[in-house]
């Protein structure tokens, strides 16, 4: 489990409040949604959960392996270094052995081309065909997602995929999603962030059947929106995260 023990969190002033006094159990190992409306600060839940920002009154209690965030930016990261140095400094900050994650990386990911590349000059892509094997590799027991989790190179999606597949068998996950039909795909239960609390729901049926009736209504789209048929139209890879769940995004 991972304990949110009376958690009050903000971005700056008291504004937005995204927890207040919350507490709450979160299982770790389950596949859990993290549902929400569009600035409702399910990144900043995020980082509480890994721990990569401490709230600001209570306690955040993670007894279990927790990841950093997959779909986010890189963890710690000096540009000045390359990949392979990178990845020896988050092989020793988590506990693995550096030859077997870099193996891991380059069987999943064709990484050796970019060990020796900095890490401050890699493009979306490249970054993604790093940080998505670099996490897996990883001997963590929950994982956090925020975004994709398959990543930006299309060529490695099918093989991330395999791997999301196989590492959620083991594990457990927090995801939050772009869209919440991507979270009903891959999830079994889910959180609903809202006006500072944080509920559990054991199905994410339920909990999506919630969301959709009595929150989605009050999310305003935002001015700049592009028409999500047109978008697919030009960007294939949006047309794949833009399918129903029945269309196996995932599995």
């Amino acid at each position: 489990m991972i304990l949110f023990d009376r958690v009050t969190h903000y971005a700056r002033d008291n504004k937005p409040m995204i927890l207040d006094e919350v507490s709450l159990a979160l299982p770790t190992d389950r596949r859990i949604a993290l549902l929400g409306l569009r600035g409702s600060g399910r990144s900043s839940v995020i980082r509480l959960v890994n721990g990569l920002t401490p709230p600001r009154h209570g306690t955040v209690i993670r007894p279990a392996r927790v990841s950093f965030t997959i779909g986010g930016p890189p963890v710690a990261v000096s540009p000045k270094l390359t990949v392979a140095q990178y990845v020896q400094d988050i092989a020793r900050l988590y506990g693995a052995i550096y030859r077997e994650v870099i193996d891991f990386m380059v069987e999943w990911g064709d990484a050796e081309p970019l060990l020796k590349r900095l890490m401050g000059k890699l493009t979306n892509v490249e970054r993604s065909q790093i940080m998505l094997p670099l996490a897996y590799a990883l001997p963590f027991s929950f994982y956090v997602v925020d975004g994709d989790p398959l990543g930006a190179a299309p060529k490695f999606r099918d093989k991330f995929r395999e791997l999301l597949k196989q590492r959620i068998g083991e594990s457990g996950v927090l995801y939050a999603a772009p869209k919440p039909h991507l979270a009903a795909a891959l999830c079994d239960s889910a959180v609903i962030l809202h006006d500072g609390d944080l509920v559990f729901f054991d199905s994410i049926t339920e909990a999506m059947e919630i969301f959709e009736s009595e929150l989605a209504p009050l999310e305003k789209p935002k001015p700049e929106e592009v028409d999500e048929d047109d978008l697919a139209r030009v960007d294939p890879r949006t047309r794949e995260l833009s399918e129903a769940p029945e269309a196996g995004v995932f599995f």
